[in-house]
């Protein structure tokens, strides 16, 4: 809702990375100790920093996740802007590593309990050990090499934190009321919808048979359902999706979260009303529709928590920029990427 950290400032938000560490760069120098991972001395680095090695495909990938986060970047192919593009990608990442070595001479590296406790987090967000492990596979991480980006990242937090925050200047009530005041337009929460539903599952090459069978059971579930049965318990006893130990609870979702058949059924109920039978590609559906949350602009008292923090992050970025100029000074950089 509110966005005004660009793709390369907001260095008090990359030591926070690591909450989603699928996003994470593919650095091979992250470890606590060097002899801890195996560096692929082949690979081509893009910088070295004070010794360290930036590897070009860190760079690359910088690249890519801020055309991700801004399609207007670089989209018109005109190499000036590529150019430039990449050039602060490189500078974000000696930034970056600046830091990390910085914490590391305050020796503020995490010990290994508070990885422990920052690895479970992340464990967590997972539904199993065994989907957690897949996500490991897809970004080339085991898990050692995931706890070096942990304790790189939690380096840098403390950095951050302990040498960098105090000298933030803090932010006005004035400077969030004339925010709000120029930015009205985004602090609109759209409709929302608070729904249960009981779906039975259909594969894309059901037969007729099997969708006629699927639909009849359907129907005899809507009919208990009317007819005044719970219909959180008839989820947990029928439905078989994923939110049926919950009732079939979904929360609140806007119109572009669910697909079309199911939004459209949806958002046509009033709260406590069932829909009939609908079915998407995922099989046949009912939904209990609980609540609605009609479009509405947000009051300052509402936003003005978040507003602070996103300019408090600014006056971060602006007391890092401060603090990082002796640091770059007498550090020893090498670019080896041309252009």
């Amino acid at each position: 809702m509110i966005k005004r950290v660009s793709c390369f400032t907001g260095i008090c938000m990359m030591a926070l990375l690591v909450a989603n560490f699928i996003l994470a760069e593919k650095q091979e120098e992250v470890a606590v100790d060097k002899e801890e991972v195996s560096i692929d001395k082949k690979e081509p680095a893009a910088a070295v920093v004070n010794g360290q090695r930036i590897l070009m495909s860190s760079l690359d990938k910088k690249v890519q996740e801020a055309k991700l986060s801004d399609p207007t970047l670089g989209s018109k192919g005109d190499i000036a802007e590529l150019r430039k593009l990449r050039k602060e990608a490189l500078n974000y990442l000696i930034d970056q590593e600046l830091m990390f070595q910085e914490g590391r001479n305050s020796k503020l590296e995490p010990g290994d309990a508070e990885i422990n406790v920052e690895l479970m987090n992340i464990k967590q967000r997972f539904p199993s050990q065994d989907v957690f492990e897949q996500a490991l596979k897809q970004q080339n991480l085991t898990e050692e090499r995931l706890r070096g980006v942990i304790s790189r990242a939690m380096t840098i937090r403390k950095l951050i934190d302990e040498e960098i925050k105090p000298n933030a200047e803090p932010v006005t009530e004035k400077e969030v009321s004339d925010f709000y005041e120029e930015n009205k337009e985004g602090f609109v929460e759209t409709e929302k919808v608070k729904a249960r539903h009981i779906l039975i599952k259909l594969s894309p090459d059901a037969s007729d048979e099997e969708k006629e069978y699927a639909e009849n059971e359907m129907k005899g579930i809507l009919k208990e359902a009317r007819d005044g049965a719970d219909f959180a318990e008839l989820a947990k006893k029928n439905s078989q999706c994923p939110s049926a130990p919950g009732g079939g609870d979904l929360g609140y979702f806007t119109r572009s979260q669910m697909v079309k058949p199911f939004e459209e059924a949806a958002f046509a109920l009033k709260p406590g009303e069932i829909s009939d039978v609908v079915e998407t590609r995922f099989g046949y559906h009912i939904i209990l529709v609980e609540d609605k949350k009609p479009e509405r602009m947000l009051g300052l008292e509402e936003i003005a928590g978040q507003i602070k923090e996103v300019l408090f992050e600014e006056k971060i970025d602006v007391a890092a920029e401060e603090w990082l100029k002796p640091v770059r000074e007498k550090a020893t950089v090498e670019i080896l990427v041309k252009g």
